[in-house]
């Protein structure tokens, strides 16, 4: 078990969760990580809507997912509840726009991003593209 205490614009939290190399555990940790920074349910975050900030949520998972572990967009998508790889890549291609035009959203992302690589490293898992913190 791993215990990770981040701040974030919502505040100071914890996050108790245990990480394995197996990809579904990776899937729930990052959803984890992402519900809290957006305020939202994991339960959302799989749903149908398209409320704010759903979308934008999705969209920083659907981006960290698939920079830094390579993850098939059929496992995300099935993940997400159901969604086709167009979906998404489409999630992904949306992070990339609101990352660029909001800061707030550049805090989140890189908040989210930041804490999820430094569990990974705590847990000697290996991801693509990650560098030491």
């Amino acid at each position: 078990m791993t215990h990770i205490t981040t701040e974030g614009p919502n505040g100071l939290y914890l996050v108790t969760i245990t990480l394995t190399k197996d990809g579904q555990n990776i899937l729930d940790t990052l959803a984890k990580f992402i519900s809290r920074e957006f305020n939202i349910t994991e339960e959302d975050l799989k749903s149908e809507s398209r409320y704010a900030p759903l979308p934008r949520a999705r969209g920083a998972f659907t981006s960290i997912l698939r920079s830094k572990f390579d993850f098939p967009l059929k496992m995300i998508g099935t993940y997400l509840g159901g969604r086709d790889h167009s979906t998404i890549l489409m999630a992904e291609q949306r992070a990339k726009e609101y990352y660029a035009k909001s800061d707030k959203y550049r805090l989140q992302y890189d908040m989210v991003e930041k804490a999820f690589i430094k569990l990974v490293y705590a847990n000697g898992l290996e991801a693509k593209g990650i560098n030491k913190l």
